[in-house]
């Protein structure tokens, strides 16, 4: 027994050692690289040094071919585009991204709903889309893959193309549209909303085009905790090293942002996650989301300003507030059999459904159960009882949407 471990312990020192000469990094380096199962020079050099090479083939997506096809004539045609994305810092990313690209070629605006008016699409929201702007083709970003009901109302009553762009998980039914989405069809790489979006303007422009919009891909990357692996690791690395460059193509309202937080050239992945990414959701979960893409698309330095403020001081407001729901979870939570229910499910029509998600991830990590927080109570059908809203987070190793 003894002589077996002594022998595998050799191997695994002597391939540390191997990996070392041949990459050039120190031993301690290259037992994580082995650790994380890159075992030659080659894996190491792309893991380490990512680059362009790393970017896959958009049209590996399902649909892609169809849906450039597609936006291509709208645009050719001078034709009303709306981009309806989600609230969060994924969603903001990804209209703004999608925004920039497309403004100066077609009439474009965006709609994103209030947390109220619930996640992704909905036929109020999409009415409200018709009456006041009506569009030609609706293109959805970090959302739509499960709205079945809502595309075919689109669709048939509305008469509005649309295009589905969104990373999440998609049920057994699909909407009846072109739908771009890295789950489906076995893309080799997860990515989030803003991830989609950079694939597509991909394929539209080309790499180049491609690259103004990944700060903005790299920031909703780390905001959404999408695996930095891949293709998401080279999205996250170059993004990260265009804000660090001196005069990088950064919008000024990016820029703006980074100098309140004295970020200057020196942004991390973890500033990102702790100070950027926050910023960006409070604004969809205190006000309105529509506020952090006007601050990452305007070039008007007073308007700048004031959104930079307001984006703060949301976030000041959200700590608050979340802060307060935890101590109050907590409060309940003494009363609770923790030891014989492995779940924690709480409601409190006082709680800011804003934050909800965060409450439930921090209480979740902090006591190891799968946790469902309810705050909106609304009034069902007598044989339904109470309908309840509200968020769930897990813990690893229990798939709570499953």
């Amino acid at each position: 027994m003894g002589t077996r471990l002594r022998k595998r312990a050799c191997v695994k020192i002597d391939a540390v050692r191997a990996l070392s000469r041949a990459a050039g990094t120190s031993e301690l380096v290259s037992e994580l690289l082995i650790s994380r199962g890159i075992a030659t020079p080659e894996e190491a050099e792309r893991f380490l040094h990512p680059g362009d090479s790393d970017f896959l083939d958009p049209c590996l997506m399902p649909d892609m071919r169809a849906a450039v096809s597609r936006i291509e004539d709208a645009i050719k045609k001078k034709e009303r585009i709306v981009l309806y994305g989600d609230y969060d810092c994924d969603g903001v990313c990804s209209v703004a991204a999608l925004y920039e690209y497309l403004k100066d070629k077609t009439e474009s605006y965006y709609y994103i709903p209030d947390r109220k008016d619930g996640y992704g699409l909905s036929v109020k929201a999409l009415e409200r889309v018709a009456e006041s702007i009506y569009p030609d083709l609706i293109i959805t970003v970090d959302c739509g893959v499960t709205s079945v009901s809502e595309t075919e109302y689109c669709k048939d009553e509305l008469g509005i193309d649309i295009i589905i762009t969104d990373h999440h998980m998609p049920a057994e039914v699909l909407p009846d549209a072109l739908i771009l989405n890295p789950k489906l069809g076995g893309y080799p790489n997860p990515l989030c909303g803003a991830g989609v979006v950079f694939k597509l303007i991909e394929a539209l422009g080309g790499l180049d085009s491609a690259k103004k919009a990944l700060e903005l891909a790299a920031i909703a990357t780390v905001g959404d905790i999408v695996p930095l692996t891949g293709e998401n690791r080279a999205i996250v690395a170059l993004g990260l090293r265009s804000i660090n460059r001196y005069g990088g193509p950064s919008g000024k309202g990016l820029k703006r942002l980074l100098e309140s937080l004295k970020l200057n050239n020196s942004v991390t992945a973890s500033d990102i996650a702790f100070m950027i990414a926050p910023r960006l959701n409070a604004a969809g979960r205190m006000g309105s989301a529509n506020r952090a893409v006007e601050l990452l698309t305007s070039s008007d330095d007073f308007e700048i300003d004031a959104l930079v403020k307001e984006l703060n001081a949301f976030n000041l407001e959200r700590q608050t507030v979340l802060n307060d729901i935890v101590d109050d979870v907590k409060e309940k939570l003494k009363a609770y059999d923790l030891k014989s229910k492995l779940c924690i499910v709480l409601a409190d029509s006082r709680w800011d459904g804003g934050v909800l998600g965060i409450a439930c991830s921090k209480i979740a990590g902090e006591f190891n159960r799968p946790t469902v927080l309810f705050s909106t109570f609304d009034s069902g059908a007598p044989e339904d009882g109470r309908l309840l809203k509200g968020s769930a987070r897990s813990i690893p190793d229990i798939d709570l949407y499953s």
